[in-house]
């Protein structure tokens, strides 16, 4: 039986509040619970309410036991003194790829020498070939359909901006496009 401490969620509809528990890793958000070790309120009110109280007695016994705190728990944990600090939020950025701190994210790899220069228009490029990607898909699939007559004029504008091009079964932008870059 894997033990975690996570948060179940209490309170009315916008305006949670949140109970940090000890329970069974299979058991539903609301489910049956071992101990209740405190509270978090994201959403303090004006009149000095407490945001975060915790039995940090137990929390630690807990976590010697081997219990496994849940991410935000871990967040809450770290402001309270207990634990390490949790890695960003966001670990990928969109295109798949590990952030990294040493090498920045629009770094691109020279393929000669091994050496790491950056420009900032490959990775525009590279952005703008993957939204063209996405609006070619959306745009086949409706067209096909006829239902372009019913997109929104916008999206009909980024389209014809981007210039999509589907040469060979390769989809990619119109040299008119790329010349404008």
């Amino acid at each position: 039986m894997v033990v975690r401490i996570r948060l179940a969620r209490l309170g009315c509809r916008n305006h949670p509040f949140y109970r940090v528990v000890v329970t069974d890793s299979k058991t539903t958000r609301d489910g049956k619970q071992l101990e209740v070790l405190g509270f978090y309120n994201p959403v303090a009110g004006k009149d000095d309410e407490k945001r975060m109280r915790l039995k940090l007695e137990r929390v630690k016994y807990w976590l010697s036991v081997g219990a496994q705190p849940s991410e935000p728990v871990e967040r809450l944990l770290f402001r309270a003194g207990l634990g390490h600090q949790v890695s960003p939020l966001h670990k990928f950025p969109i295109n798949g790829h590990s952030l990294n701190q040493e090498q920045p994210t629009n770094a691109a790899h020279d393929e000669d020498n091994g050496e790491l220069h950056t420009s900032p228009s490959n990775s525009f490029c590279a952005i703008l070939e993957f939204l063209s990607l996405i609006f070619f898909t959306v745009y086949s699939r409706y067209i096909s359909r006829s239902y372009i007559f019913y997109w929104p004029t916008s999206l009909k504008r980024i389209i014809a901006t981007i210039g999509l091009e589907k040469v060979g079964g390769v989809v990619s932008m119109s040299p008119q496009a790329r010349a404008r870059l």
